[in-house]
């Protein structure tokens, strides 16, 4: 995509590989575009960056980090959704050493978290 967020054929080379990918349905382009901007700005001010951001076909968002964290957000509510994740990152990785896979953002005052393997405690087992 552009910046006006029209699709255009681009030679894929190692310097565009740190842009982020963004995903979605045909027509959600300009959707896809402005809630990149939106999210991976607050995300950015909070040390975050997103690395790809999926739009279902049901329009139900996800954003991959470079962290490598995935955030499950859903369809409604995404910039509040990501603003709890930021909100209780500190804590949420602070119980555990394991690092967190995925956060599923789409309760009304909660999130899910599935944490990876820790390698240490696979050592001292």
């Amino acid at each position: 995509l552009n910046t006006q967020g029209e699709i255009f054929a681009a030679k894929v080379t190692t310097a565009l590989q740190h842009l982020p990918k963004l995903y979605g349905p045909v027509g959600s382009q300009v959707d896809a575009l402005q809630g990149y901007r939106d999210l991976n700005g607050l995300l950015n001010i909070n040390g975050f960056v997103v690395d790809r951001l999926t739009l279902s076909p049901r329009f139900s968002w996800q954003l991959g980090l470079k962290n490598g964290v995935v955030l499950q957000l859903g369809r409604q509510e995404k910039v509040k959704r990501v603003q709890r994740f930021i909100d209780l990152y500190s804590v949420i990785t602070a119980h555990k050493a394991a690092p967190v896979v995925s956060v599923d953002l789409r309760y009304d005052t909660g999130m899910a978290v599935l944490w990876g393997s820790n390698k240490q405690d696979e050592k001292h087992s």
